[in-house]
């Protein structure tokens, strides 16, 4: 096996750097479905970690199906891994979407539809006014019968009519609004590396504390308003996010 890059400084515990790096390895191809971890001693001295570390990564890992240990001969990767839900962040689409895309089964449970007033930090995410209505949406997604993510939505409550939501609504905000000629122009997205609190462990059906990716997100639309905040709770394990950078003018077409 070749050496594995130490990890270096990060603000985030130990054990959650090593956790990412090594899922990585193993999304890489590093480690493939049957293969063997080398032995604990030899594996956290490749990661430059200690070995209650590499427990506790190890733990998690097998919490979440991903290894299997064998006493007296070894830890294995399993090789039937769970569906992993691939996408680039480049183009604006739903989780519906991008499982079809990938010839998965998506579906949505818990769907709750309401209407809120904006508290001081939902009113600036979408710059409304405090106490403006809100419209709200939370639900969980799931890929080939799997829970997967947690989204919450939260919609200005001016065009679009709470009766209609609930009517109309298939299990895509983005969907909806595309539906309804809403004219969405791009989305602000940042992704935060988050545990699932206790709350979201009972929703996703996780153990409290499973690493989770959160998109947070913000609609804007073509006349330069907010239209739309959501935040997204995917469950690691199922999703690999990618991004595609050009260099500054790459693919512009040169001027007469």
């Amino acid at each position: 096996m070749e050496r594995i890059e130490r990890i270096r400084a990060d603000s985030r515990p130990l054990y959650l750097i090593a956790q990412e790096r090594l899922m990585t390895l193993i999304e890489q191809g590093a480690f493939k479905p049957g293969d063997r971890f080398p032995a604990e001693p030899a594996l956290a001295e490749e990661l430059g970690i200690s070995r209650s570390t590499l427990r506790e990564v190890l733990r998690v890992f097998e919490e979440d199906g991903l290894i299997t240990r064998r006493p007296g001969i070894g830890t294995f990767i399993v090789s039937d891994r769970r569906p992993l839900i691939e996408a680039g962040l480049e183009t604006l689409e739903s989780v519906e979407t991008m499982a079809h895309r990938l010839g998965m089964v998506a579906g949505t449970v818990n769907l709750r539809i309401g209407r809120i007033r904006a508290s001081s930090a939902y009113a600036q995410k979408l710059g409304v006014e405090e106490g403006e209505p809100l419209l709200y949406l939370s639900r969980i997604k799931t890929a080939q019968d799997r829970r997967v993510a947690y989204i919450y939505d939260l919609l200005p409550e001016r065009s679009i009519k709470l009766t209609d939501l609930r009517d109309r609504f298939q299990g895509s905000v983005i969907d909806y609004l595309l539906e309804q000629k809403v004219p969405i122009a791009y989305a602000r997205s940042d992704i935060l590396p988050t545990n699932a609190s206790n709350s979201l462990a009972s929703k996703l059906r996780i153990k409290p504390k499973t690493p989770l990716l959160l998109l947070e997100e913000t609609l804007y639309l073509k006349d330069g308003s907010r239209g739309g905040y959501s935040l997204n709770y995917f469950v690691r394990e199922f999703f690999r996010f990618h991004v595609i950078s050009r260099l500054p003018g790459a693919g512009s077409k040169k001027e007469d």
